[in-house]
């Protein structure tokens, strides 16, 4: 990120947003990083704010619909778990960067290496991800910020990091 979020912003990261059927996954207000999954019951994780400016980081959240499980995932080690929300279908477009629905959510960074999975992915492959991006440096690699979303979605796909500029889908 560029900055942390202002007291009346949030950084979206990706999702389907809909209203009432929310799959989203937000750095909010408060400096955390929420995931939800339905009408508005989420998992979040704070991470540490000195971390958070400058430097990149693998995100991952996963959500299991048998179970309605969800986690989030924060280089490459399991950071926060809930079974809180639903898994209804999503009819939304996906977005990265910014909110279809709630408006003024850009994000103020820059975003690389997106990959969404038609399934959600176990710890131990999150953490093989995460452990072979940074096998040459120890750390999240530079300029490589993954975040992985297992949605359930038929797709997959890489973003290329983009500047801070304002864009859509």
């Amino acid at each position: 990120m560029a900055s942390l979020p202002s007291p009346n912003s949030t950084y979206y990261i990706a999702g389907e947003s809909q209203n009432g059927n929310d799959f989203d996954l937000q750095f909010q207000n408060d400096n955390r990083l929420y995931f939800y999954t339905d009408a508005g019951t989420s998992i979040s994780y704070a991470p540490n704010t000195a971390s958070m400016v400058g430097q990149w980081h693998m995100i991952a959240a996963t959500f299991n619909a048998t179970t309605n499980t969800q986690d989030i995932y924060w280089d490459g080690s399991l950071v926060s778990s809930g079974n809180v929300g639903s898994g209804t279908n999503k009819t939304g477009a996906f977005w990265i960067g910014n909110s279809s629905v709630f408006s003024n959510r850009w994000f103020n960074g820059g975003i690389d290496e997106v990959a969404v999975w038609n399934y959600d992915l176990s710890a131990a492959q999150v953490s093989s991800i995460y452990a072979s991006a940074s096998s040459s440096t120890g750390t999240a690699p530079e300029p490589a910020s993954w975040l992985l979303l297992g949605l359930g979605l038929p797709v997959m796909f890489w973003v290329r990091r983009r500047s801070t500029q304002k864009c859509g889908r």
